[in-house]
């Protein structure tokens, strides 16, 4: 885990002081104990003082979650009160599943491709990347071991992307996507096809999120003739994603996991071939009211 650094200013010509503290950002269950540990850099004196907004901390770091929500630890140097760091501590009841109301989250999925090849008209240059993250909330539960998303919630898209086929030499024509940013969508379909389902019996859970077409969208695909842009498209979409038969966690409530598989990508233009590539899926989604 990295740890969490609060810079403090210097005066003159004194020396910088900065706190760390680890671990940052935890989730624990009530009732449960952390410990928390600080370095101190810039003074001699390694020294802090241990408080927390909720629940209770000793002076040695450590914490017992007491009460539920979410609380500041924060670290004081004892030889410069005026020096402090802090990090969140997220206390969660455990709760059996069929009790939770609502999840939100993230699916994220990357991916990175290039290669060339030849037909009998030309050789052409192929590049394929993606860094996408899908974050949304799954909110309707018409039977107690499915959340749905509702047809009316939106779906966030951030990210970066970059498509292009060139031919080669020279790059005479070349198809090319290039995208970063952020923007918020609400599908078409009106089906309730994007949903998490868990199995109790078996231990395991399941995402299911269908695939997309946004047009317009933000992401534009532009066509180059001699370097002139001659045309451009403002359709893009992204194809349907299966997360299945994960276990459930052994503590708390939080889905979270990775994992990779296959991807054969097919280009634009120039031989069908396509060309193999590792796709990374992960995701992360947590309970809410």
């Amino acid at each position: 885990m990295m740890p969490m650094i609060s810079c403090s200013r210097g005066d003159g010509g004194s020396k910088q002081v900065t706190i760390s503290i680890s671990p940052k950002n935890e989730i624990i269950l009530i009732g449960d104990e952390l410990q928390y540990t600080a370095v101190v850099t810039g003074l001699s004196d390694q020294r802090v003082s241990w408080s927390a907004t909720g629940g209770e901390i000793d002076e040695n770091g450590l914490y017992r979650a007491t009460e539920l929500g979410t609380f500041d630890v924060i670290a004081t140097s004892k030889a410069d009160p005026t020096k402090t760091a802090k990090t969140k501590v997220y206390v969660v009841a455990v709760k059996a599943f069929d009790e939770i109301k609502a999840w939100q989250g993230s699916i994220t999925w990357k991916y990175n491709v290039s290669w060339s090849d030849a037909d009998e008209i030309s050789a052409y240059n192929h590049l394929y990347q993606e860094d996408i993250t899908l974050e949304y909330r799954l909110d309707e539960q018409e039977i107690y071991d499915k959340w749905y998303r509702h047809p009316d919630s939106s779906i966030e898209v951030s990210g970066s992307l970059h498509y292009l086929d060139e031919q080669a030499p020279g790059g005479k024509f070349y198809l090319e996507t290039k995208w970063n940013g952020q923007f918020t969508f609400v599908p078409e379909s009106r089906a309730k096809s994007d949903y998490l389902e868990i199995n109790e019996e078996t231990g395991t859970y399941s995402f299911y999120l269908r695939d997309q077409s946004i047009n317009p969208s933000p992401i534009i695909t532009r066509y180059y003739d001699s370097g002139e842009e001659v045309e451009n498209w403002k359709n893009w979409g992204y194809g349907a994603v299966l997360i299945e038969n994960q276990p459930l966690p052994l503590v708390g409530t939080t889905l979270s996991g990775t994992k990779v598989e296959k991807l054969i990508y097919y280009p634009s233009w120039g031989p069908q071939d396509g060309k193999e590539t590792e796709l990374t899926i992960t995701w992360k989604f947590t309970p809410v009211e």
